[in-house]
């Protein structure tokens, strides 16, 4: 956008330059047209006083000087009103290129600066959606699978029950162990019967290995 600033900104240099121009000639415009007026006045004043004695001079001065002069006043003034709407026209486009160049700058200055806060925003709020839903997805995971070991817990558990209040079973249960231990009091009351054969055999092993040595 400063390309389009400074084009209109030359533009106003120029503007303001035929402005002035368009001053000056107005300015002039109305001195002329003022000095007209008197002369236009001194004029009259002679007619006047010549009126009633020299009639054919007075219609003279009438004809081929006071006419002349009020159309070239009228022409004058003409000029003057069209070098006014002109510079007035120029001065509106001056003053508009004006407040278009404050637009630029406080485009630049705060509206681009909205934008991009808004683009932030925007990408912030995009990111935390999208962090959001993984966090809900995750929410909704971990829930399902929570909810699916309760259900087995509560399921194993009610069977575990329904077992452990099963008095035929306790009663298998007690049973089974009863003969497991009578077994193992079997075996340790067998080798205590047979440690000492074995200990005896194993003496005489002893006594042959030396005698064989010597």
């Amino acid at each position: 956008m400063n390309k389009e600033k400074n084009i209109l900104t030359n533009d106003n240099v120029t503007l303001e330059i035929e402005i002035n121009k368009l001053s000056d000639i107005i300015e002039k415009l109305n001195k002329e047209y003022e000095n007209g007026n008197l002369f236009k006045d001194e004029v009259n004043s002679i007619i006047e006083n010549i009126k009633e004695e020299q009639e054919n001079r007075a219609k003279f001065y009438k004809k081929n000087i006071l006419a002349p002069l009020e159309e070239k006043l009228n022409d004058i003034k003409q000029m003057i009103l069209v070098k006014e709407q002109s510079m007035l026209a120029l001065e509106i486009i001056r003053r508009n290129n004006k407040e278009i160049i404050r637009n630029i700058d406080r485009v630049k200055n705060v509206t681009i600066v909205a934008l991009n806060t808004a683009v932030m925003v925007a990408k912030s709020l995009y990111n935390q959606k999208l962090v959001l839903k993984k966090i809900n997805t995750l929410e909704n995971g971990a829930g399902n699978i929570i909810n699916s070991t309760g259900a087995t817990l509560k399921k194993y558990g009610a069977e575990i029950y329904n077992v452990a209040s099963n008095d035929s079973a306790l009663e298998s249960l007690q049973e089974a162990f009863n003969e497991a231990f009578n077994t193992i009091r079997e075996v340790d009351s067998q080798n205590k019967k047979t440690f000492p054969e074995n200990e005896i055999q194993i003496i005489e092993l002893k006594k042959g290995d030396e005698h064989y040595e010597e």
